[in-house]
């Protein structure tokens, strides 16, 4: 299967980058999570991606590993 990197992106006014990270993940616990993503292959080719949310909450309220396609 495979690899991907998924990277949220936010923009954050902090003093610091520890700060921005803080100040990041109080926002994805605070706030319905992110729609927007970058997915980067292993073979650095990037793209955007807008997932629907109402989709994406139906994928995430599915047990994925219950998909024989996933063994």
């Amino acid at each position: 299967m495979p690899k991907f990197s998924v990277t949220v992106e936010y923009q954050i006014d902090a003093d610091t980058h520890e700060e921005a990270a803080l100040l990041t993940y109080q926002k994805m616990m605070n706030e319905p999570p992110p729609t927007t993503f970058v997915v980067t292959d292993a073979a650095g080719i990037a793209g955007r991606l807008e997932l629907d949310r109402d989709g994406a909450n139906k994928f995430a309220a599915t047990d994925q590993t219950a998909d024989p396609g996933n063994w």
